[in-house]
C-alpha cells in the first residue's frame, strides 16, 4: 500500500533468510502498518490506479494460489504510453 501512495518511492524489502547451515532460526514477524479498511480507496499517484484493500487482497489470494507468489501491485500500475 505504501509504495502504490508514494508513487514507488518507498519500497517493502524482499522477504528471505538464509541461516548457515546445521543451524536453527527462530523468526518472527511484525506489522508495524495498519491496513485501511476494506472499501477504502488508495489512490496510488500517476503510477497506479485507485484500488480498494479488498480488490488488493482478493489479487494477492488470487496470485498466490496461481504462481506461489503476490506480484499483485504491478497489476494495479497504470501502463506508460508508448511502451
Amino acid at each position: 500500500m505504501l509504495q502504490a501512495m508514494s508513487g514507488d518511492a518507498v519500497r517493502g524489502p524482499e522477504h528471505r533468510v538464509v541461516a548457515p547451515a546445521g543451524t536453527e532460526v527462530d523468526m518472527m514477524s511484525l506489522c508495524y502498518l495498519a491496513f485501511p479498511h476494506e472499501d477504502a480507496i488508495i489512490v496510488g499517484q500517476e503510477m497506479y490506479r485507485g484500488f480498494s484493500y479488498d480488490e488488493f487482497r482478493e489479487q494477492v489470494q488470487a496470485d498466490v494460489k496461481a504462481t506461489g507468489a503476490k506480484v499483485s501491485l504491478g497489476r494495479f500500475r497504470i501502463p506508460v504510453s508508448g511502451s
